[in-house]
Order: C-alpha cells, then sequence, then structure tokens
C-alpha cells in the first residue's frame, strides 16, 4: 500500500526522558510493517507529495526530546488528501499540530502544539532587519547574536549527526520576518531532503531552541 492512499491511526508509545532515533523505534514498534515513526511518515509523505516539512518539538523533564517524531503511526484506510492525513494526525497524535508555510505552500511546519503557549519562544521571535550571506550553521549563529534564543545543538545522538547540514551557502535579506521564517525559506527545496530542520525546545519560558539543519 502506498504512502499517499493512507490515512493514519495512531499506536500510543511508551516513552522516557532522552531520545529515541527512528531506527530505534522502527525497529522496536512495526508490526508485520504496517507501523512507522512519524518522522519516517512524514519523509514518505514528501515524497509522495512533492512537499517538506520542519519540525518543532518540545519537550518536558520525563520526557522524550523527540517525541513527535518517533511517535508511532499505523496506516489505515485509503486516502489521497495530504490534508485529511494532516487533520487526522492532528488529532489523533498528541500535541501535534501544523500549518503550511505563507511563503511557500511546498513547505509544512509541524509543531508541538505546547510551544504556541510558551512566551518568548524562539522562533517567533521577529527580526527587524537581516542580511546575511554564509553557511547555515553561520545563520543559527548570527540570529543567537542578534538576540534570538536560538542555538547549535550542543550534543546529539550519533545517528542524528550523520543527517545535520550546517555547510550549505544560503543568503537571506529581509525585514520584519520570524526566526521561523528565515530559517525555512532560506533553503532551496530541490536541493535537501523532505525535513529541512529540526528544533527541539525544553518547555521552560525563554529556554534556547536546538535547530539542526538536515541534508
Amino acid at each position: 500500500m502506498k504512502i499517499k492512499r493512507s490515512a493514519i491511526l495512531i499506536l500510543a508509545l511508551t516513552i522516557q526522558y532522552g531520545y529515541i532515533s527512528p531506527m530505534q523505534a522502527q525497529s522496536r514498534f512495526i508490526v508485520n510493517g504496517r507501523q512507522m515513526p512519524l518522522g519516517k511518515l512524514l519523509i514518505d509523505l514528501g515524497n509522495s507529495y512533492n512537499v517538506y516539512f520542519t519540525i518543532e518539538e518540545g519537550w518536558k523533564d520525563q520526557e522524550i526530546m523527540n517525541q513527535l517524531e518517533a511517535y508511532q503511526v499505523q496506516l489505515g484506510s485509503p486516502q489521497d488528501n495530504l490534508q485529511i492525513i494532516l487533520e487526522e494526525l492532528r488529532r489523533t497524535v498528541p500535541n501535534f499540530t501544523f500549518k503550511v508555510n505563507q511563503g511557500n505552500s511546498r513547505t509544512i511546519q509541524i509543531i508541538d502544539s505546547r510551544l504556541t503557549r510558551e512566551s518568548h519562544y524562539g522562533l517567533e521571535t521577529v527580526v527587524k532587519n537581516i542580511n546575511f550571506t554564509g553557511t547555515t550553521g553561520e545563520l543559527v549563529d548570527e540570529l543567537s547574536k542578534m538576540g534570538v534564543s536560538i542555538q547549535r545543538p550542543t550534543l546529539m545522538d550519533i545517528h542524528e549527526a550523520r543527517l545535520i547540514d550546517f555547510q550549505t551557502k544560503v543568503k537571506v535579506v529581509g525585514q520584519g520576518l520570524t526566526a521561523r521564517d528565515i530559517l525555512t525559506n532560506c533553503i532551496t527545496l530541490n536541493d535537501h531532503g523532505r525535513i529541512l530542520w529540526i528544533a527541539r525546545t525544553r518547555l521552560v519560558s525563554g529556554e534556547v531552541s536546538n535547530i539542526q539543519f538536515r541534508h
């Protein structure tokens, strides 16, 4: 069964503090080849519908840091409409919400809904003026210097380290842009995989978000 013809049913995942790589989650929880981590599903949906995703994870103490990405989904009845699939995910996956990027409708932003209630959330910061040329890693550093509460990750899983891309050259010029839009719209879509970047933020007011661009 092709992913583009699949609606979503959800299988709960028992979680603990830390990180579960998509490969670990997949090997542990798939039954009869029909279940997969949400992160893998998003890649498959991206390939089927020619869209791209960003993921904003939120986590509390005693929770894993990538619970959205690792959450187990199970394929259900046939569907051809991506909007229906995403709405079903919003209805059934804890804390899952999404919105389409206003600058490019091929980019869909997956967000832990709890982050929308956080004050001083870094990715919502509006940057008055930016004129930047450099790598994606240097862009994160530059935004941090401008007072945006983001940074490159200081620690990461070995599996994730192979996926990270802080070397792609980008150029950003604009006024009144959110940090989220700057990070998203600087990417040339056809040059990247279906997950553009992932942000992970501890759910404490003013906490710094760890940003990792993906290949």
